[in-house]
């Protein structure tokens, strides 16, 4: 009887701990929203944010949004190694990207969709921790590796991270995840359990 009272309270401060964690989560979001809606001049840019292609012919209005749930499941399979993905493929969730964020959990990852390929460009502003960032092409084929790209953001004079050649698809995962599971170019994706066409 005891035992099973143990398991019923610790089941409920659990359930405690995750309705505070997701309230103080929304709180943050709107805090930064109204901020943003107050003035638009100064309003927070994405983390990791999607470019178009080619910088000269656009500017992205950078604004505070959700990004959209992923299916459940949705996995990365890159030889054995089975990598649980966020799916970031509206305009919103690509500028949004892992901004703002206090982390990623470890061997798990952020996948931008884009609709063709292109040398689409990545920054980093608002960022807390490092980076590898993974290209693939159409056929999901890696083509290049953005290593532990750093956090460290200099508004005045901002990096841009791109890959060597057009990517369709882009994996961010924790700085060294690449090195530490042996990814390489060359290698090739498989996209379970959700579409990217």
């Amino acid at each position: 009887m005891d035992n099973k009272k143990t398991k019923l309270i610790s089941a409920a401060i659990a359930m405690i701990a995750l309705f505070i964690l997701l309230g103080t989560s929304v709180l943050l979001y709107v805090s930064q929203a109204k901020k943003a809606a107050l003035n638009p001049e100064i309003s927070p840019v994405p983390a990791v944010s999607a470019l178009h292609p080619n910088p000269i012919l656009s500017t992205i209005t950078m604004q505070i949004s959700p990004l959209t749930p992923s299916p459940i499941g949705s996995l990365i399979r890159i030889g054995t190694l089975a990598i649980p993905v966020e799916i970031a493929a509206t305009e919103d969730a690509k500028e949004k990207g892992l901004s703002g964020r206090p982390l990623l959990p470890q061997n798990q990852g952020m996948l931008f969709l884009f609709e063709k390929p292109g040398i689409y460009r990545f920054w980093m502003p608002d960022m807390h921790f490092p980076i590898d960032i993974i290209w693939m092409d159409s056929t999901r084929t890696v083509v290049d590796i953005s290593a532990d790209v750093s956090n460290q953001f200099d508004p005045e004079h901002p990096r841009y991270y791109t890959p060597s050649s057009p990517a369709r698809y882009v994996l961010e995962v924790n700085a060294g995840f690449a090195a530490r599971n042996g990814i390489n170019k060359g290698d090739v994706a498989d996209f379970v359990n959700f579409s990217a066409d």
